[in-house]
């Protein structure tokens, strides 16, 4: 556990990734503390850029190793298409709205792994680990179609992609 400076409090540790560990200071807030300077400052300034988008945590305070956001309460995406085992026109919406926020933030990566998506208690979505979108370039998202895929959930996915916008459906039918 990491401890809190002047203080014997223990934070709650939330999880781990490539970048660094992320904990529970408050009930609104987490910090993630890296491994490497290059990446705190990389989604420090993915951040900062996207401050005011809907899907993207609020950037509270960062330092060198280190970032405090919002607490996104609530399941990832992955977990939620577990529980439920279907994938919603609904949920399909909102993910497209997700992906084309992130082209409007100037984003390279128009992608998202499935557990860095976020639905809030009223439905929204919050996309987090921000660190390499734009370190890589990604026109369509192959990470989320391939995890819906795995999750049997590409099919009826792509079924409401197609009702709603049948220009981009096209365009990732020849990507598969």
């Amino acid at each position: 556990m990491m401890k809190e400076t002047n203080s014997s409090k223990e934070y709650h540790f939330i999880g781990e990734g490539k970048q660094g560990r992320v904990f529970r200071i408050s009930p609104n807030c987490c910090i993630k503390v890296y491994s490497e300077k290059r990446h705190a400052e990389r989604e420090r300034k993915a951040y900062q850029a996207a401050q005011g988008s809907p899907i993207i945590p609020k950037l509270h305070e960062y330092g060198s190793n280190y970032i405090i956001i919002d607490y996104v309460q609530g399941p990832t995406l992955k977990q939620y298409l577990k529980e439920k085992g279907y994938i919603s026109k609904s949920i399909t919406e909102q993910i497209l709205s997700l992906l084309k926020e992130q082209e409007r933030l100037g984003f390279t990566r128009i992608d998202a792994a499935v557990r860095h998506i976020f639905i809030t208690e009223d439905m929204n979505l919050k996309l987090i680990d921000l660190t390499n979108c734009y370190q890589h370039t990604s026109s369509a998202p192959r990470m989320l179609l391939k995890s819906l895929n795995n999750m049997g959930f590409l099919h009826s996915f792509l079924e409401h992609v197609k009702g709603l916008d049948p220009t981009l459906y096209s365009k990732w039918k020849k990507m598969i």
